[in-house]
């Protein structure tokens, strides 16, 4: 089993705006708007000046301990079972347990391409051990060959914060994805197709965590030791 979070790669669709917020992307000023809510999640659009496509934000308390969140999250071997879309991922380059490059590719319902996505994640926990952020950003792709059948995509930016709430019991997750899926394929069929995206997968780690395979990685645990 692998031992660091990986992204979840999509755009949100547009929607309804119910309320807006502001926050920084990466220097980029992101307006969010939060366009729906279901099964306790909230799923925000964040348009980012200058970008083509726009930056999306899930909210959502699972009712795990974070390091059974962590677990799920770190699993490479599994996690295709449970990411909406995904069909593979790999290590490309690991600096350590904590930091890594990786590989993700994405297969969306018919007529949208396959996508791939080349990126550094990092995982940094707080001092207390109750919350664990993830930073991802952009990375280098040449050492994986590009094949004409994949359209290769950009993580522009993304974060996630986990922490541990209500004494262990549960945890708080948001995560902000910034990504442009390249193509010809226009935005608003992207947008279309991707809109359940933070729903699916958000219900996929509950429905993971009660998978009869699930166990807790000794290696994550050590985290919170």
């Amino acid at each position: 089993m692998r031992y660091l979070l990986n992204i979840f790669v999509i755009i949100v669709a547009f929607g309804f705006l119910i309320k807006i917020t502001a926050a920084e992307v990466q220097g980029i000023q992101a307006e969010w708007k939060m366009f729906t809510e279901k099964d306790g999640i909230q799923v925000y659009k964040g348009v980012v000046k200058g970008c083509p496509v726009v930056a999306f934000k899930g909210i959502a308390v699972i009712d795990a301990p974070l390091v059974k969140v962590m677990t799920v999250l770190c699993d490479v071997e599994r996690k295709t079972e449970w990411v909406h879309y995904l069909a593979e991922t790999r290590i490309i380059k690991e600096f350590s347990s904590q930091k890594r490059i990786e590989y993700h590719r994405t297969v969306p319902p018919w007529p949208v391409a396959q996508r791939e996505f080349i990126f550094l994640a990092e995982a940094v926990p707080s001092d207390d051990k109750n919350t664990i952020t993830i930073n991802l950003c952009p990375a280098e792709d040449s050492v994986v060959p590009r094949t004409k059948s994949i359209v290769r995509g950009e993580l522009k930016y993304g974060k996630y914060v986990l922490k541990s709430i209500e004494n262990g019991q549960k945890t708080y997750l948001t995560v902000e994805i910034l990504a442009d899926p390249k193509g010809l394929i226009p935005k608003w069929l992207v947008n279309s197709i991707q809109k359940k995206w933070p729903v699916n997968t958000i219900n996929g780690i509950r429905r993971e965590l009660k998978s009869p395979f699930f166990r807790i990685d000794p290696i994550v645990k050590t985290i919170f030791e």
